[in-house]
């Protein structure tokens, strides 16, 4: 039993397409396990040196950020994953190339326009959403970026 299974894993690692995957794959969680430990590090300093409100003022800002990201990116991320590939195969690598630009327009002119809409309405956000006026400068900042 146990020879079969070596025999399955290395006819898997032996595969041309699957040995790419899982060189991807393994470069994608190194690339994760980075930034989350650089993320503890830096919420451990932050907690640390400038203690528990400016720890929560700092999850709230990374929250609202968040959150213009998901709206601005609208589900693009996800879509062209299955989408670009499916258009490639079916037309060519140039039209799937164009409809990739689109939509890179398209999100940075939502991203444009939501930026300007946040950084106007910073102060209403702060004072009605979150009941903290002092934070409005934060999320006008934040709404820049």
């Amino acid at each position: 039993m146990n020879f079969k299974l070596q025999q399955k894993i290395n006819a898997f690692v032996s595969d041309p397409k699957f040995s790419e995957v899982l060189s991807g794959s393994i470069y994608t969680i190194g690339a994760k396990v980075v930034a989350t430990c650089l993320g503890l590090g830096v919420s451990a300093f932050t907690a640390k040196f400038y203690g528990a409100e400016m720890m929560g003022t700092l999850s709230l800002i990374i929250s609202f950020l968040m959150f213009g990201t998901m709206l601005s990116v609208a589900g693009m991320n996800v879509s062209i994953l299955r989408f670009i590939p499916e258009h490639v195969t079916r037309y060519s690598v140039k039209s799937a190339f164009l409809v990739y630009k689109k939509i890179l327009y398209f999100v940075l002119v939502v991203s444009f326009l939501l930026g300007i809409f946040f950084f106007f309405t910073s102060e209403v956000i702060a004072e009605r959403v979150f009941s903290k006026p002092q934070l409005a400068g934060l999320f006008a900042l934040s709404s820049v970026f």
